[in-house]
């Protein structure tokens, strides 16, 4: 499996605080079968926006860290981009990363966000070149009261992430149920732990693995664990299975 989103670097955001608990992260994702963890630290969220130079200091130093403690992860880079008006020209400036170095980004939006911005968002995104790799959509309170909108971003080409607590019930009855009803209209394309830390949101995989299994079958487990985290980190276009339709509802 290939971890997409996690909060793994450590001491430079609200995840991991030091590089004991980071090493002990990754021992639990591999643990849980984990291979390949993307540092999707947050870029430019709190009231001092990560600098470049401070990520890739973080990210080398773990890097490091992993060989000398012969932990078999391999790591990848990336942020975790709340959206602004100053997203594009902060990608175009180097201030702020993409996946792996590819043109998919990994973004999330305020979880009160305006259906319409947040459309706004996207395409300014998409008009600059870069493909949206949506975060946690399930957390989202418009797209709880309007799932139908996932169908019209998958059609569009936007890759959609759920975190791996929310089918289990980890954030609440509404990320519950919005995460599966998406799963069962095949419109996720990603599941990734969104990790930040070793007691609470932890990098282990197991219990939504099995999940997986029991209900859509190891195909789809498959491509939203490891085929299509792998094509996004390669630049390559995603797979998904064919989406089914929302029943229309006014959300606008």
């Amino acid at each position: 499996m290939i971890d997409l989103h996690t909060h793994i670097l450590p001491g430079i955001d609200d995840g991991s605080r030091n590089m004991e608990e980071s090493l002990e992260m990754c021992r639990i994702a591999a643990a849980g079968g984990t291979r390949g963890i993307v540092a999707t630290s947050h870029g430019n969220l709190g009231p001092k926006p990560l600098t470049t130079e401070e990520y890739k200091n973080a990210y080398r130093l773990l890097k490091q860290e992993l060989v000398r403690a012969d932990i078999p992860i391999r790591l990848y880079s990336g942020m975790e981009i709340f959206m602004t008006v100053d997203v594009a020209s902060g990608l175009r400036a180097g201030e702020l990363l993409t996946l792996n170095e590819t043109k998919y980004i990994l973004i999330e939006f305020d979880f009160r966000e305006e259906p319409w911005m947040a459309e706004e968002y996207l395409h300014m995104l998409e008009e600059a070149g870069y493909i949206p790799v949506i975060a946690h959509v399930e957390r989202y309170y418009f797209i709880q009261r309007a799932p139908e909108i996932i169908y019209d971003w998958v059609q569009r080409g936007y890759v959609i992430q759920v975190n791996k607590g929310s089918p289990l019930g980890a954030f609440g009855k509404k990320e519950r149920d919005t995460a599966v009803s998406l799963l069962e209209h095949n419109l996720v394309h990603v599941i990734a732990s969104d990790a930040h830390g070793t007691q609470h949101r932890t990098p282990n995989m197991t219990n939504i693995f099995r999940f997986l299994g029991e209900i859509t079958g190891n195909k789809y487990r498959n491509l939203v664990l490891n085929e299509n985290p792998v094509r996004i980190l390669s630049g390559e276009e995603i797979l998904s299975f064919p989406p089914r339709p929302y029943r229309r509802n006014r959300h606008w």
